[in-house]
């Protein structure tokens, strides 16, 4: 595989290597894994879903319960960050879902993560990534009545519901199995320890400190905070 998420290659970083921690998630390559895949029905019967969002706000935990959870679901896209590819997905009709999380936090995490592996980090690097994150915000706005929208924390819940048993109770898995109209797979599976999600795992307050001594930065989070605000409310 020599593809990599398209958000990296817009952002001028390296893009990830194709190493046993990339291939950690089955949905981040669901059309290449799981084409043939015994536990998957007939295509013709599948329900084509893209689940996505800026980065570091649990897409991939989210993609994982769901692709375990549901037999008819098929994930044709690999996780791309990319609001033009959400956005020709609702355009196809596929199923939606996005993640959302406070632009601090996430922002702050990637950031961390970026400045951790790869000690590269710039203002206009960062100013692209509030850009990023701005068109995905438009992309929700602009679609809200046609997708669901999971906020981080919510993901987080699901994941502890999933791990404990309890999945069956949740309520953010309850919406998105009515919306969708897909039922639950009854089949037990691997519990998903490799996604764990540590909110702070990648979180410097170094960095955050740094954000907020840039003025971009200044100047525009407050306006994304209370975009954030009013998609969740």
């Amino acid at each position: 595989m020599n593809s990599y998420p398209e958000f990296y290659q817009q952002m001028n970083f390296e893009a990830p290597k194709p190493d046993a921690s990339w291939h950690r998630s089955p949905t981040t390559w669901a059309f290449y894994l799981n084409a043939n895949s015994k536990n998957r029905v007939d295509l013709e019967n599948k329900k084509y879903f893209h689940i996505d969002g800026f980065p570091r706000q649990g897409s991939s935990t989210l993609r994982e319960i769901l692709f375990r959870l549901h037999p008819t679901m098929h994930l044709p896209d690999p996780l791309q960050h990319n609001p033009e590819k959400t956005q020709t997905a609702i355009d196809k009709g596929y199923s939606v879902i996005c993640t959302i999380r406070n632009p601090v936090d996430c922002i702050t995490s990637f950031a961390s993560m970026n400045q951790r592996d790869h000690k590269d980090w710039s203002p206009q690097k960062l100013k692209q990534l509030l850009n990023v994150y701005y068109e995905y915000c438009l992309c929700i706005v602009e679609n809200y009545n046609k997708i669901i929208v999971v906020d981080f924390n919510k993901t987080k819940k699901l994941y502890k519901d999933y791990i404990t048993g309890n999945e069956k109770n949740n309520e953010t898995l309850k919406m998105i199995s009515k919306k969708y109209s897909i039922e639950m797979s009854l089949i037990k599976s691997k519990k998903i320890k490799d996604l764990e999600i540590i909110p702070d795992s990648t979180y410097s307050f170094e960095v955050k400190n740094q954000l907020y001594t840039d003025s971009y930065f200044l100047n525009n989070i407050e306006k994304l905070i209370d975009i954030y605000k009013t998609i969740i409310r």
